[in-house]
């Protein structure tokens, strides 16, 4: 026997209360659900409608509950996230402002297996504080569904001076093929926006890019660090500071550091975390350093040497093993 059931709802509306908060929440909404009870080989239909945080929401389509296979289009406008983040409890980040916008006709095999879909997904001028931030965080994203491809696009978000971009290709399948652009302008003061202790000023300009290949289940990374003007830290000028690094789920290596004072010399190393072999505890590192450096020219600013005295260029070689937990210098 097979019962053909219709749910049908108008103009319902449902209010929540946030805890701390003494507005509550409206949501409108209204739609229909077609099930036809004790019958495995037909789907659930459904057409649903709300109004919530000065927006809409419309979710149209057809589940099989048996093996999930799913067929729905979703519409959202011009959703308001600020009152929405109200509702999530002990939620680090309070949003200031900020909407969501989406439009997508997703296609669920089963349970098992990833969806497909096409459409496009965007954040518009989010805005978020949170107790321990000394700047708000800004965002903004546009990711374009196609299938089982995510392109990433117009992808960015701040924080005080520190300013990211994002944009790529993720695959369900085939994994990622994504770029991630930092850029770090501190002026006198990085602690204004980055809570960082230190007993100098520092002055530094800094540029980050990591690229992110690989499967879904088995990422790698590689990137690069470098100053992108003077940095000076109290009174020591370096002309150069740059990095190259690379690392998968079995190691982390930072395959070249230089550093150049303004006054001549360098520093040079590299090294690996070995995250194969990590543990709760421990985590195996090698790091390896060459030093070359006029110590008259670097201490100039902090002393004044009568011309007589030479000083000749200090060179050493350092070696770091053990752990990242404790290390030990050779």
């Amino acid at each position: 026997m097979t019962v053909d059931t219709n749910i049908r709802i108008d103009k319902g509306e449902i209010a929540l209360l946030p805890q701390g908060k003494s507005t509550p929440l409206a949501i409108q909404f209204d739609g229909k659900i077609n099930s036809i009870v004790f019958d495995d080989n037909q789907p659930l239909k459904y057409d649903l409608r709300a109004a919530i945080a000065n927006g809409k929401v419309k979710i149209k389509g057809q589940t099989l509950l048996e093996t999930g296979k799913s067929k729905l289009i979703t519409t959202v406008e011009n959703l308001s996230l600020a009152p929405l983040s109200t509702l999530i409890p002990y939620y680090p980040l309070e949003i200031n402002s900020g909407g969501f916008g989406a439009n997508l006709d997703i296609s669920l095999p089963s349970f098992q297996q990833m969806p497909s879909i096409l459409g496009t997904l965007r954040l518009l001028d989010i805005e978020a504080q949170a107790e321990d931030l000394l700047a708000p965080v800004k965002a903004k994203a546009l990711l374009r569904f196609q299938g089982q491809k995510l392109l990433i696009e117009e992808t960015k978000a701040s924080y005080g001076n520190i300013q990211t971009s994002l944009g790529g290709v993720a695959n369900w399948e085939e994994g990622f093929n994504s770029a991630i652009n930092l850029n770090v302008l501190s002026k006198e003061n990085p602690g204004k926006t980055v809570p960082v202790i230190s007993p100098v000023a520092v002055d530094t300009g800094m540029q980050v890019k990591v690229q992110i290949d690989g499967s879904l289940a088995v990422p790698v990374i590689t990137g690069t660090i470098n100053s992108t003007k003077v940095t000076r830290i109290d009174k020591l000028e370096l002309a150069q500071i740059g990095a190259s690094f690379s690392g998968d789920k079995q190691k982390f290596a930072l395959n070249k550091l230089l550093v150049k004072p303004v006054a001549g010399g360098q520093i040079t190393g590299n090294g690996r975390l070995d995250l194969e072999n990590s543990t709760a505890t421990a985590t195996p590192l090698a790091f390896d350093f060459d030093t070359s450096l006029p110590v008259k020219a670097i201490a100039a600013p902090y002393y004044s040497l009568p011309a007589e005295i030479t000083l000749d260029n200090i060179t050493a070689q350092t070696s770091i093993r053990g752990t990242l937990q404790q290390p030990s210098a050779i």
